[in-house]
């Protein structure tokens, strides 16, 4: 296997680990959203209990179904610390890529030409979403410290 074979394959695989990473912080997404909507059903009952009985009743979920805020902090720093390491890697793949092409352009096989300027914008785009990645990892961080 050649060194440009290795390194597609290296991108695919981050690519790979990336996606799922990033459905797993979708998801925690999710269950943040319950998280405050569990909150939000804890106001409900106070407000039931101070003021007596209410005369329509509140479907509110079963305590067993609630979010734990400090399980979804590590989760969320641990899928955000897995997730900057892929895109770091895959962020290093590019750019040994963009310095394959760039010094073997006479022999890149057909089925493999590309563009540098694709890895340009490749880079800048996966850089991007980590950046974003992280702010709002902090933003979430802040947003559990209110809970």
């Amino acid at each position: 296997m050649d060194d440009l074979e290795i390194l597609w394959q290296t991108h695919d695989f981050s690519l790979e680990k990336i996606t799922l990473l990033e459905d797993e912080f979708s998801y925690l997404l999710v269950q943040l959203d319950c998280l405050f909507s569990d909150n939000v059903s804890q106001a409900f009952n106070d407000l039931q209990k101070n003021l007596g009985q209410m005369s329509f009743a509140v479907n509110l979920p079963n305590n067993e179904d609630n979010v734990n805020k400090d399980i979804l902090s590590i989760k969320f720093d641990q899928i955000t610390s897995d997730l900057n390491i892929f895109y770091n890697k895959q962020i290093r793949t590019i750019s040994d890529l963009t310095e394959y092409y760039k010094e073997n352009k006479y022999s890149i096989p057909v089925d493999r030409q590309i563009s540098v300027d694709y890895f340009d914008e490749l880079k800048e785009v996966t850089t991007h979403l980590r950046d974003v990645l992280n702010e709002s990892h902090a933003d979430i961080k802040n947003m559990l410290d209110e809970v």
